[in-house]
């Protein structure tokens, strides 16, 4: 529960009108800074790269 709570925190969830029940499923999920997004750390275009910059 506390490490829950902790996480609502974080989140900035703690002053919603709506409370908790409020808070939408994934909300709280933190994003891999590893994992590829095109547009954010990978070009739009990788998929045309040539195979020695892939």
């Amino acid at each position: 529960e506390y490490s829950h709570l902790m996480m609502l925190k974080r989140g900035g969830v703690g002053h919603e009108p709506e409370g908790v029940a409020g808070t939408a499923p994934g909300a709280l999920a933190v994003h891999c800074p590893c994992c590829p997004r095109p547009g954010i750390n990978i070009p739009d275009d990788f998929q045309n790269a040539p195979p020695e910059k892939q």
